[in-house]
């Protein structure tokens, strides 16, 4: 193995679609998988010492002006979605602790909910997973409006339900396909951002 090798590796699979921070990642798991090989003697030398990785790209975060914030709203106001957009805006709360987000965790009469568990795909399909840290489980005041918006959105998850009937899947998250099951995020911003 020469540092050609990882060189090359890394402009291949940039050059597959892979993103400089995910190749980044890649770098850093072979070059501790080199690391351990060469603690045990098996390896002279790490070569991915010798190689640099892509470095990883920063991009400034953009943020709704309110205006903006007031538009998508408006514009969401008669969508089956309409609390989570009302949730992503007032909430802060992450994408996948959204999705992830059961109904078991709401406190209407707090005006809260808990964060308890975050939607992720791996190899099973969807599945809601404990948060990675203990800071990332934790308590949200909701405002008036994103109350509101709960307070709609539950009867209309009911009517979905009873209009499926057998052929709804039952769960307890807030926010499903119209078939019952949890949203795939790529497909949700796809398809839903579209729309409005």
């Amino acid at each position: 193995l020469t540092p050609q090798h990882l060189q090359r590796l890394y402009a291949d699979r940039l050059r597959a679609g892979l993103s400089p921070t995910t190749v980044h990642h890649l770098h850093a798991t072979l070059h501790e998988a080199l690391s351990q090989a060469l603690r045990w003697n098996l390896l002279p030398r790490n070569v991915a010492d010798l190689v640099d990785p892509p470095r990883i790209e920063k991009h400034e975060m953009t943020t709704l002006s309110p205006e903006d914030a007031r538009r998508l709203l408006e514009a969401a106001s008669d969508d089956r979605l309409e609390a989570l957009y009302v949730l992503a805006l007032t909430t802060g709360m992450r994408e996948g602790e959204l999705l992830g987000l059961k109904w078991r965790d709401v406190r209407f009469e707090d005006g809260a909910l808990e964060v308890r568990g975050s939607l992720q795909r791996v190899s099973a399909g969807l599945v809601v997973m404990e948060p990675k840290t203990k800071q990332s489980q934790r308590r949200v005041g909701l405002t008036q409006a994103a109350v509101a918006a709960l307070r709609r959105h539950r009867p209309r998850r009911v009517e979905e339900r009873l209009r499926l009937g057998a052929a709804w899947t039952d769960s307890d998250l807030v926010f499903t396909d119209e078939t019952g099951r949890p949203i795939d995020a790529t497909k949700f911003l796809r398809n839903s951002f579209a729309s409005l």
